[in-house]
């Protein structure tokens, strides 16, 4: 997560969930070590590569990809690029529509800092204290062309039939409308949606909610699982 492993729902989830799992900041985020950026979504991409190829060496089977919000997206990339498909993707206040002009919409003395100085600071959380680094806006642009040059409507239109995704949304999100969610339920086949009645983009108040989710949809494709087992 851009933020840290443990600023929203992550740890609480991680606690609760039936697996061995583990979780990871970002290069530049958190414990980790790099340089953060703005739109760095190709670096976290392989980030969850570099991740996901140590686990296996040690043996394990990748099960799950749970991502919240800028991991979503790479989480997506990652998704459809991996050797062996994955058996579930999570999408949790993912972005489908990179280019929205959201910046402008939902936070405005962003848009104003661009128009008058042609950055703005972002507080990045690394270790226990926060950093300021400056977005210009070629960052922007970067971040907002994502689907332009990585095109991730056809990204998610690949993701392997074999995959399972759950997407889920807060209703009130502030920061990546729920729209998103609605888009990523009309292209997936194998797709569930889970929308959170009166959540905001990070369930704050609303953990325990969005980790029943994930749990619950767990739970329900184990069953389902067992079912036809027998």
């Amino acid at each position: 997560t851009p933020g840290h492993k443990n600023y929203l729902y992550q740890r609480l989830l991680s606690q609760k969930l039936p697996y061995s799992n583990y979780r990871f900041d970002f290069r530049g985020n958190g414990d980790s070590t790099g340089q953060a950026g703005y739109a760095n979504i190709a670096e976290d991409t392989e980030d969850y590569h570099t991740v996901a190829n140590y686990f296996e060496k040690q043996g394990y089977e990748i099960f799950a990809i749970v991502g919240h919000s800028r991991g979503s997206t790479a989480g997506f990339k990652f998704a459809t690029t991996c050797e062996k498909p994955l058996p579930h993707f999570v999408n949790v206040s993912g972005r489908y529509k990179m280019n929205d002009n959201q910046i402008y919409k939902n936070r405005p003395e962003i848009g104003e800092a661009l128009d008058r100085q042609g950055y703005f600071d972002w507080k990045v959380r690394k270790r226990d204290s926060f950093i300021t680094i400056k977005v210009t806006r070629k960052d922007v642009e970067r971040f907002i062309t994502w689907d332009n040059s990585h095109d991730v409507p056809c990204i998610v239109a690949r993701m392997p039939k074999t995959t399972c995704v759950l997407t889920c949304h807060g209703t009130n999100d502030e920061i990546v409308p729920v729209y998103n969610a609605a888009m990523f339920s009309n292209i997936i086949s194998n797709h569930q949606l889970k929308l959170i009645p009166g959540a905001n983009h990070n369930f704050i108040g609303q953990y325990e909610e969005v980790v029943q989710a994930i749990l619950e949809y767990f739970a329900e494709h184990e069953k389902n699982a067992f079912e036809k087992g027998i």
